[in-house]
C-alpha cells in the first residue's frame, strides 16, 4: 500500500469489500481507525446500490486502546443481531495492521452462534492491493465452504466465478454470458461472488464445469473447483468474435469431459452462428462484415495504445490487431503480479510494453508514442484529454459514467457489437473535434466563440516523440503564403478567410529563450488535425529553437515548410 495522488488500485479492504457488498447473506467487519468509512459512500455512489453496503466498521481510538479495551466482540455482536448474516468477513485497515492484533482470538471471545460462519481475512495491505485480496478471499471461500462433494445437476450446468460488485461492466457481461450458455443448451448453477449467497457457494460442486473469464478475478478459485471435484475450468476471455467462437467450443467441450467422466448424457454441438444473434436469423455479431466497411477501413492506419487490467488490455490489444485492423504501438497493465504473463500474451501483437503502478510512467509512454487513440481507464482518459489523443475507457479504475445502467457488454459477441460501435465512435468523435475546430459549428451556435475563446497559442508539448518527416508532411497541406506586398490576397487558415498580412521578421537571439507564437502562426496550426498537431509543434519549435528564434511568426511557419526537413 503506498499513498498517492492517484492509484489504479484502492487498498487490500477494499477487495473485501467488494466481495462482501457483491453477495447477499455476507457482512464485512473492518477493523480499523477513525476516518477509515469512506467505503459506504463509494459503494452507494459507483454502483448505485439500492441497499446499503453491508459494511461495519469497529473503530479504533486513542481512548479505549488506552483503557485496554477492543470493540471487535462488541462489533460483531451487534453486526449478528441487527443482521443475521450468514457469513461475516473480518479484516483490516491498513493503519490497523501495524498494531498486530489476533483478530482469531478476538472473534472466538465474541461467542457468535454457529448458524453464523465467521472468516478471518487479513492479507498484508503493504503487499497485496485490491484485485488481488478479492481474487484471494474468493480462493478462500471456496476451499473452506465448496469442500463436500454433491451429486451433478439434472440438466448440463456451469459455474460463473468473477463477476463482482465494482467490476467494470460485469453486471452487463453476464447477461451476455447468460444469454450465449441458453443458446449452448447449459444453465447456471452459481454465478459467484455477484449476488451469492453462503448457501450458493457451498453448491459450488454440483456444475458440469466452471466460466472464470476474468485473469484476475476467479482463476485460481475455479482451479481449486478443477483440484477438488474434477469440476473443468474454461478461463478464455470471450472478448471479440474470434475469442468468443474459442470460448464457445472450450465450454461445450468442457462439459463434454465432465459428462464423459460422469456417465452422463450431453451433446456437445456446436450451435449455428445465427442461434446467438438476437433475432435468431442474423450473424450473432456485425464486427466481421463491419472491419470492411469504408467506415473502418479509414481507421486502419491509425495508430493504438492501450493500458488497463489485465483481461481487457491483453484482448484489446489482440481484437485491435486481429479484427480491426489497427496498429497497437504500445500495450500494458497496471497488474505488476502478472506483468512477465501479459508481454508473453501480447507479444504476437506489440513488443512496446509497460508494466506499471504509476499514472506518470504511462503518461510519458502516452506522450513519447503519441497514438491516434488511448484504449485505457479513467487516468488515461485524463491524460489523452491533455494531449488531444481521442481515449475509450476499457478498464477499471473508471468514472462512474462507466457503471451504466443500459446494455453495455464486453464479453461475447453481444460485447464485440459494443466494443466496435465504442472504438468507431471515439474515433469519429475525434475527428468531429477538428471539423468543427475548422468550419466552425455551422450555425448551431456557441462552439466557435468557445473554441475562439481558448485559441491560444499552442501548449508545448514536451514529451512528444516526432518524426521530422512526419511532421513535415503535415506542414505541406498548409496554404501557400500569399508574396510579400498582397495584402489583398486572402489566406485561408483553419477555415477562415482574412486578409493577408506581412508579419514582422523573427527575432534572433544568441540564447534559446522561451518561445511565443503570433496569433497568425496559432491559427495556421488550428488548420492542422488535432491528433497530429502536437507533432507539428514539436518540428516547428525545434526549428525556431535551433535557430534562436524567440517568436514564431506566420513566415517562420511557412518557412518550416518550405524546408521540410
Amino acid at each position: 500500500m503506498r499513498m498517492a495522488y492517484w492509484q489504479y488500485q484502492g487498498t487490500a479492504h477494499t477487495g473485501v469489500a467488494r466481495v462482501a457488498c457483491s453477495m447477499q447473506d455476507v457482512h464485512g467487519v473492518f477493523y480499523s481507525p477513525v476516518g477509515d468509512s469512506y467505503i459506504h459512500s463509494m459503494f452507494t455512489m459507483m454502483e448505485r446500490m439500492d441497499r446499503f453496503p453491508p459494511i461495519t466498521t469497529s473503530v479504533l481510538d486513542g481512548q479505549t486502546m488506552g483503557m485496554g479495551v477492543n470493540k471487535l466482540p462488541d462489533t460483531l455482536r451487534q453486526v449478528y443481531r441487527d443482521h443475521k448474516p450468514g457469513l461475516i468477513v473480518i479484516a483490516c485497515t491498513c493503519s490497523s495492521t501495524l498494531l498486530q492484533e489476533d483478530l482469531g482470538a478476538l472473534a472466538k471471545s465474541a461467542d457468535i452462534p454457529a448458524e453464523t460462519e465467521v472468516l478471518v481475512y487479513a492479507p498484508n495491505p503493504y503487499r497485496v492491493e485490491e484485485d488481488e485480496a478479492a481474487d484471494g478471499l474468493l480462493t478462500l471461500m471456496v476451499e473452506k465452504f465448496a469442500t463436500t462433494a454433491l451429486s451433478p445437476t439434472e440438466r448440463p450446468s456451469v459455474n460463473i466465478i468473477g463477476p463482482i460488485s465494482l467490476g467494470f461492466h460485469n453486471r452487463q457481461d453476464l447477461i451476455s454470458l447468460k444469454r450465449m450458455l441458453t443458446t449452448m443448451g447449459l444453465d447456471v448453477n452459481v454465478v459467484f461472488p455477484l449476488d451469492a449467497s453462503l448457501a450458493d457457494v457451498k453448491n459450488l460442486p454440483r456444475a458440469w464445469a466452471t466460466i472464470a473469464p476474468y485473469r484476475e478475478m476467479g482463476h485460481d478459485a475455479a482451479r481449486r473447483l478443477e483440484t477438488l471435484h474434477g469440476i473443468p475450468a474454461v478461463t478464455t476471455a470471450p472478448i471479440g468474435v474470434m475469442a468468443t467462437r474459442q470460448w464457445v467450443r472450450e465450454t461445450l467441450g468442457a462439459v463434454a469431459r465432465y459428462a464423459q467422466a460422469h456417465g452422463l448424457a450431453f451433446d456437445p454441438r456446436e450451435p449455428a452462428l445465427a442461434a446467438f444473434s438476437m433475432d435468431q436469423k442474423s450473424a450473432p455479431s456485425t464486427l466481421p462484415w463491419f472491419s470492411y466497411t469504408a467506415d473502418t477501413q479509414s481507421f486502419s492506419s491509425r495508430k493504438a495504445f492501450v493500458f488497463g487490467d489485465f483481461t481487457h488490455a491483453a484482448a484489446l490489444t489482440r481484437v485491435l490487431s486481429t479484427e480491426m485492423d489497427i496498429q497497437v504501438v504500445g500495450a500494458g497493465t497496471y497488474d505488476l503480479k502478472r506483468g512477465e504473463e501479459f508481454k508473453q500474451t501480447v507479444a504476437p501483437y506489440t513488443d512496446n510494453t509497460i508494466i506499471s503502478i504509476e499514472f506518470e510512467e504511462v503518461r510519458k509512454r502516452i506522450a513519447a508514442l503519441a497514438p491516434d487513440v488511448v484504449l485505457g481507464s479513467q487516468m488515461e482518459r485524463h491524460t489523452s484529454a491533455g494531449f488531444d489523443i481521442p481515449c475509450a475507457v476499457i478498464s477499471n479504475p473508471t468514472h462512474i459514467e462507466d457503471f451504466p445502467l443500459g446494455y453495455q457488454p464486453f464479453l461475447g459477441y453481444d460485447g464485440s457489437n459494443f466494443l466496435t460501435d465504442r472504438l468507431y465512435h471515439t474515433l469519429t468523435l475525434g475527428l468531429e473535434k477538428h471539423l468543427i475546430e475548422m468550419f466552425g459549428d455551422a450555425g448551431l451556435g456557441g462552439k466557435t466563440e468557445e473554441l475562439k475563446a481558448t485559441a491560444t497559442a499552442p501548449t508545448p508539448i514536451a514529451e512528444a516523440k516526432t518524426s521530422h518527416s512526419e511532421a513535415a508532411g503535415v506542414l505541406q497541406k498548409l496554404p501557400e503564403a500569399a508574396p510579400v506586398g498582397q495584402h489583398e490576397q486572402l489566406a485561408v487558415l483553419g477555415g477562415s478567410a482574412a486578409p493577408y498580412q506581412t508579419a514582422a521578421a523573427p527575432v534572433v537571439l544568441t540564447k534559446p529563450a522561451e518561445l511565443s507564437w503570433t496569433e497568425e502562426a496559432t491559427k495556421a496550426m488550428k488548420g492542422i488535425p488535432f491528433f497530429v498537431r502536437p507533432k507539428v509543434q514539436k518540428r516547428v519549435e525545434e526549428y525556431a529553437r535551433t535557430r534562436g528564434y524567440s517568436l514564431i511568426t506566420l513566415d517562420l511557419v511557412y518557412e518550416v515548410k518550405e524546408k521540410g526537413d
